[in-house]
């Protein structure tokens, strides 16, 4: 005999509406006093990376020490291909910019994730590896 139970049920398009403008309204508050985010930031780091016009902020040098293994070359190679993690994009409020994660590869082929800052330049602020 067939299991007959449903244990889920679909949301009807009322409840899609409801949701979905729940969440547009959360987003627009919490986004309201932010400044835009940059387009294209995984292109214009690859650009800087590419051109030799990185930033290293102090901040990635005090990491590097107690994260063995990550060096600028590293970051550099990985930022020359690497793609945006758009869920990891936050607000940094004492500095009231935008830092975005980045993806990439490092020399030895290990996934490595850079955080950065758009200050007219690239400033790499921090880096770790993904697995």
């Amino acid at each position: 005999m067939a299991n007959s139970r449903k244990n889920g049920q679909p949301l009807t398009k009322a409840a899609d509406k409801k949701k979905s403008s729940k969440k547009k309204k959360a987003l627009s508050a919490s986004t309201a006093n932010h400044p835009t985010k940059v387009e294209a930031v995984d292109l214009k780091a690859a650009a800087a990376a590419r051109t030799g016009t990185l930033l290293f902020d102090p901040h990635l040098y005090k990491r590097q020490t107690s994260r063995k293994g990550i060096t600028d070359m590293d970051i550099e190679t990985a930022l020359k291909r690497c793609r945006r993690d758009w869920n990891r994009d936050r607000f940094h409020q004492q500095k009231k910019v935008w830092q975005y994660s980045l993806i990439g590869q490092n020399v030895d082929g290990q996934e490595i994730c850079i955080g950065v800052e758009v200050h007219g330049n690239i400033l790499v602020v921090t880096a770790y590896r993904v697995k």
